[in-house]
């Protein structure tokens, strides 16, 4: 993490976006990543790959894990461009995935904290993002807020009225922990129903175990050379690279 070439550490978002494909990715390996990703999401050449990644992550595990992890550290960044760019990116997260595995309390307050920043861009996206959640739970929202004092309580009562009665969009993501959830339960069998059982069909194809079975595996030191390892941590950066 601590390159400081941008297009090896855009490489390096890459290869964890590969690594979230893998069968053997988890929560852990995530929440390893989180934290310096979210370091980069104001970077003008790395928050595109870094939002890139946790995207792929939250589609991997869920939103409301990403948002878990990252929401404190965004909240904590000092730069005002960075606060505020980190807002933006939940923005668009929540209205790409929806808010099925979200906290929303958490979120409510990560949005009333960032509302009370002295940088008027911060308080801006802040207000976009508490529109936006709005939209999915509705006047109700105003009951999570705590205490605020009445010139902020009336600037999120009008965003919250503005926006409660505006149907929030489609998810156009989704992740492997919503959709299992959301997945339809099994049809009754005939035999429970008091109907007469079927014989079963054969299956038309193979299992997805059997066709894992079809590809061959190999020891990744065979692949990759100790000179290849070594060039890692070259000063060259074309080299790292």
């Amino acid at each position: 993490w601590r390159e400081s070439n941008f297009q090896v550490l855009g490489e390096v978002y890459h290869v964890l976006r590969m690594f979230a494909d893998l069968a053997s990715f988890d929560r852990a390996g995530a929440a390893l990543a989180i934290p310096p990703l979210c370091d980069k999401i104001c970077d003008s050449k790395l928050k595109g790959p870094a939002g890139e990644t946790l995207v792929c992550f939250a589609e991997h595990t869920s939103l409301g894990f990403v948002l878990e992890k990252a929401m404190p550290l965004l909240g904590a960044l000092r730069a005002p461009k960075a606060a505020a760019d980190g807002l933006l990116w939940v923005n668009q997260a929540v209205l790409e995935f929806g808010t099925a595995s979200v906290d929303i309390r958490k979120l409510a307050e990560y949005i009333v904290t960032s509302l009370k920043s002295a940088n008027a861009g911060v308080r801006a996206n802040a207000t976009k993002l508490m529109g936006t959640l709005a939209r999915y739970v509705g006047k109700p929202l105003g009951s999570l807020l705590g205490d605020l004092n009445p010139q902020l309580r009336a600037t999120l009562d009008a965003e919250i009225d503005k926006n409660a009665s505006i149907p929030p969009p489609e998810p156009v993501r989704t992740s492997k922990s919503v959709a299992a959830t959301c997945a339809p339960a099994e049809p009754e069998r005939a035999a429970d129903i008091g109907e007469p059982e079927q014989p079963e069909s054969t299956p038309a194809g193979p299992s997805e175990e059997e066709l894992e079975q079809l590809f061959p595996r190999q020891n990744a030191d065979d692949l990759i050379s100790p000179s290849a390892i070594e060039r890692l941590g070259d000063t060259n950066w074309k080299e790292r690279k």
